[in-house]
């Protein structure tokens, strides 16, 4: 459907038969047609919604009218709820930003930003109307409203509220042009409490201005007395008025008991189907539903599916009645509206029932189908629902705790015990209940145990979850599948996430594509970012920068939801892109990506990756020193929270080795190369070492384990190939050292790559590129030089370490002399040694490069 100037008011509510015209409000309303906020606030039952109703079918322009109620209270759901019903009323032509705006709890941070591109690229101003306004909890969505009108978006916001609120203050109101009308101008004249009496038959003309002085025009309570005169139930005003004031605003005929009970049952839905009328009050329900519009009980939406929503005012009363009266019918009638509510795609509404009755089994089928709805938009009121429940309930539900430890994890800042203790819970509880049960249970205990392990730091007993996980997804039938609809996407992301945490890049390839599959078939937008952000992750640590960069083009030019760049799912793009400018040397460049990512680090499980980037575009602008103060920083930042994995260890661990060589700390190198881990980066980081401290025969025995492995990824192999070649090439076996260079600039060129070229000495590359008849200053234009020569004379001994400590006491040679016993020409031998190793030229700055690298400190110290 395509925009059309002057369409109707999408999805008003159907107004009464019985309706009274109010001319007076509609030309108060008029008079704010030029402002872009109008609010409407009074009690309830004073008649706003009807009121807004009427005004908005005299609206020249589009217009669409949104009900706010508990699932759509927070920021998130808010302005998905309006969004979605623009979109789906037809109102922005195809290929309008807005169409392509997906409103998630991923895409806050630039939400305002979504949303100004999409209402100004609107071909006319439209009319929102936003009724119960005041059910909004989220203060930021009175700032959004407000930051948008005033920023020229091409909308018009009007509102109906019982209670005062952020955007009637001062500032606000003087920044946007404001229209109000308050409750004193909303109650009833007499004329029109005659014209209301007169359209429901009541023929005593002295019953007006009686009921309009008892209610003082309330609209809500002067129609129940009104109607108690018209049915006849009421034998006089007096009567009439005691009545309604008896009962709160409106009278239940007593000798209409089905009329009575079928109101009670359904006063425990906020939003009433007919299907679902019929399955709470029984076969009747049309006629009964007439009826409760024709008394003013509440109105029909007009959606593509007719609802009818019950006054509040008389909900509320209702439902209080319902739980006193009939008790035992409650947890029924509440099962029931929960199961409409899913049918219906609104988890949040059937999380809230199913926790009133206790039946938190209902909620872990609700994630299993609704897992991305609930994380996405309603993450904070799904907790805060779980937090309300009995915890010893809670405990025996695995699901559901790790829903509230996921939304914990993202807390920056959460203390370390707490995350463990709820995992601790969580995977016990799992274990107790993982040999029971159909596959569907199984899948479901497994993915929280994954992600209770991995949150926790414990990616080894994660990776064997994740090979379990695997095996039965793999076999997992059609049925299965669909009661899992809401995990399955994120399920195949977290699988391959695991693997690519544990080393096994090759798995984490193979699981990402079927993850990008199973997105793509269910049109999971955010799923389809996430498995493709992953698999350029995956594509960059492996270092086929090739496909990296092809992965990366890709992303550009297909269609994404708005607002995807800097969010957790496309942290792999922004690492992956990160990769590739270094890979280029340009390091701005990759810290811009790195900064995309920001708002997240003290959170993301990607952290390690971003530190480990922002360590190595220090050495590749040759500045080791700062990259290592930099990478320890990052490390102190997170010390609190649970640990990366071990093979994530183990490449930080290498990128210190590479800084301390580069900054000419060999002994401090030394001491971070000691611990083998069965990792290349491990194997290549030693080897690097011995290749920069003079051991060439093993520097090219440890890097052959890599070079001629059989891990296929192609820059650990090209940093292999390069020291073996380096390392030949000082032993004097220069048929070796030039078939390896050969070896080594196939795969560079072959997968783009050029950061392996820094990885050895300029000198030996240089030779050998020569050898090759290779133009070394072209080839090695741009290519920076960051690390020393090698040497075999890097070590002070412990009679140059007695001098040095000596040194920080006097600088006179007699002196020095003196204190160690020796004569002064051993002093003087000593001194030329220990400046020559340290490249320095005076005592203060072979102090000051001592303390830099820890000679001075003691053993235990270093």
């Amino acid at each position: 459907m395509s925009f059309v100037p002057g369409a109707e008011f999408a999805f008003l509510p159907r107004l009464p038969a019985s309706i009274v015209s109010r001319p007076r409000l509609l030309q108060r309303l008029a008079e704010y047609d030029g402002h872009p906020l109008l609010i409407v606030r009074g009690p309830g039952g004073s008649g706003k919604t009807t009121l807004l109703a009427s005004w908005a079918l005299q609206q020249p322009g589009p217009g669409v009218w949104v009900t706010v109620d508990a699932s759509s209270r927070s920021r998130v759901a808010f302005w998905q709820r309006v969004v979605a019903a623009i979109v789906t009323a037809g109102l922005p032509p195809d290929g309008a930003p807005l169409r392509e705006t997906v409103v998630t709890f991923e895409s806050t941070p630039s939400l305002r930003t979504m949303l100004l591109r999409g209402f100004t690229a609107l071909p006319e101003t439209i009319t929102v109307v936003l009724d119960d306004y005041d059910e909004v909890t989220d203060t930021e969505v009175h700032d959004d409203i407000h930051w948008l009108l005033r920023s020229g978006a091409k909308l018009r916001i009007a509102i109906g509220t019982r209670v005062a609120g952020a955007l009637e203050d001062l500032e606000h109101v003087a920044r946007v042009d404001t229209g109000i009308v308050l409750a004193p101008e909303l109650p009833l004249s007499q004329e029109e409490v005659a014209q209301a009496a007169d359209a429901l038959g009541v023929a005593d003309t002295a019953a007006v201005p009686e009921i309009l002085a008892a209610f003082g025009g309330w609209a809500l309570p002067t129609r129940a007395a009104l109607l108690e005169l018209a049915l006849g139930r009421a034998t006089s005003v007096n009567d009439a008025v005691a009545r309604v004031e008896r009962s709160g605003g409106f009278v239940l005929d007593p000798s209409d008991a089905d009329y009575e009970a079928f109101l009670l049952r359904c006063s425990v839905a906020r939003r009433l189907t007919q299907a679902l009328a019929v399955e709470l009050g029984g076969s009747d329900a049309e006629r009964l539903l007439a009826r409760a519009e024709r008394d003013g009980l509440g109105t029909w939406s007009t959606q593509t599916e007719p609802e009818f929503v019950l006054n509040p005012f008389f909900r509320q009363q209702l439902e209080a009645t319902l739980v006193t009266r009939l008790p035992d019918e409650v947890p029924v009638l509440r099962a029931t509206y929960a199961r409409d509510r899913a049918d219906h795609g609104d988890p949040l509404e059937a999380t809230r029932q199913y926790a009133a009755i206790g039946d938190l089994g209902q909620i872990v089928v609700l994630v299993r189908r609704f897992f991305n709805d609930l994380l996405l938009t309603h993450v904070e009121e799904f907790v805060k629902i779980l937090r309300a429940v009995d915890q010893a309930e809670l405990s025996r539900h695995p699901e559901l705790l790790v829903m509230i430890m996921l939304r914990t994890y993202a807390k920056p800042g959460e203390p370390r015990l707490s995350l463990l203790h709820m995992a601790s819970l969580a995977i016990s509880a799992a274990r107790a209940r993982l040999g029971r049960g159909k596959p569907v249970d199984r899948i479901s205990i497994l993915l929280a145990i994954l992600g209770a392990q991995r949150a926790a730091g414990h990616y080894d007993p994660a990776l064997k979850t994740a090979a379990q996980l695997a095996s039965t997804l793999a076999v997992l039938d059609r049925p299965s599948q669909e009661a899992l609809a809401g995990m399955l996407p994120s399920a195949w992301v977290q699988l391959a996430t695991t693997f690519f945490y544990a080393g096994d890049l090759t798995r984490a390839a193979e699981l990402l594509h079927v993850a990008a599959r199973v997105a793509e078939e269910r049109d999971r937008a955010w799923n389809t970012v996430h498995a493709a952000s992953m698999q350029t992750l995956v594509l960059a640590v492996g270092g086929d920068m090739t496909a990296t960069r092809s992965a990366l083009e890709k992303a550009e030019a297909v269609r994404r939801p708005q607002g995807w760049r800097g969010t957790y799912s496309s942290a792999g793009h922004h690492l992956g892109a990160s990769y590739l400018a270094l890979e280029r040397f340009d390091t701005a460049a990759a810290r811009r990506e790195l900064a995309e990512l920001a708002r997240h680090e003290l959170t993301i499980e990607h952290w390690a990756l971003i530190a480990n980037l922002r360590a190595i575009a220090a050495l590749v602008a040759g500045t080791p020193n700062l990259g290592l103060t930099t990478l320890d920083r990052d490390l102190a930042a997170h010390a609190g929270r649970p640990p990366t994995s071990r093979a994530v260890s183990a490449m930080l661990a290498a990128t210190r080795t590479d800084l301390l060589i580069a900054d000419h700390q060999l002994r401090r190198a030394a001491g971070a190369a000691s611990r083998e881990r069965p990792y290349p980066s491990t194997h290549l980081a030693r080897a690097r070492l011995e290749l920069f401290t003079g051991g060439f025969h093993r520097a090219a025995g440890t890097a052959a384990r890599v070079a001629w492995s059989e891990n296929p990824h192609p820059r650990a192999k090209a940093e292999a190939m390069l020291i073996v070649a380096s390392a030949s090439h000082r032993l004097g076996n220069t048929a070796d050292a030039v078939e390896a260079l050969e070896r080594a600039l196939e795969l560079l060129d072959a997968f783009e790559l050029r950061r392996p070229l820094i990885g050895i000495p300029r000198s030996d590359l240089e030779a050998l590129l020569e050898r090759l008849g290779i133009n070394r200053s072209g080839f090695l234009s741009g290519v920076p030089d960051v690390f020393p020569e090698p040497t075999d004379d890097w070590t002070l001994t412990r009679a140059q370490i007695r001098v040095l400590k000596a040194l920080e006491h006097t600088g006179r040679i007699d002196e020095l002399a003196a204190t160690l016993h020796v004569s002064t020409n051993t002093v003087k031998s000593h001194l030329t040694n220990i400046y020559r190793k340290l490249g320095v030229r005076s005592r203060p700055e072979a102090l000051a490069t001592a303390r830099i690298h820890g000679i001075l400190r003691d053993d235990s110290e270093r």
